[in-house]
């Protein structure tokens, strides 16, 4: 048996199906979600760069109260 981190792991009960499975996991979760902050990164990269720094018309609402 190993200790690690306080944790007991039995090597007869750890598959190398699961290593690849858990590796594979690792790897395919990061596609998309770092794609993803980087296109809004750079997005707002470019309008540091060209300068735009107003929001558009934003018209003002009101709250309605329903009594």
């Amino acid at each position: 048996m190993w200790k690690h981190r306080g944790m007991i792991f039995n090597p007869s009960y750890v598959l190398a199906r699961d290593i690849a499975m858990f590796t594979l996991y690792a790897i395919v979760e990061n596609f998309g979600y770092r794609q993803w902050n980087n296109w809004w990164r750079l997005q707002g990269f470019w309008q540091a760069l060209t300068k735009k720094t107003d929001w558009g018309a934003m018209p003002r609402k009101q709250f309605h109260s329903e009594e």
